[in-house]
């Protein structure tokens, strides 16, 4: 049986994995929002 800790530790680095992975989505999405802006193809 798994520590307290280690199931913790564990449930952290996905949290951080997901944050991380969320985070760089974000910024491509709100990146490509900008191009597509600058170009004129949408007017948001």
């Amino acid at each position: 049986m798994k520590t307290a800790l280690a199931i913790l530790s564990e449930i952290m680095l996905r949290a951080l994995l997901i944050g991380g992975a969320g985070l760089l989505l974000l910024i491509a999405a709100a990146s490509l929002a900008e191009w597509v802006q600058r170009h004129g193809l949408i007017n948001l």
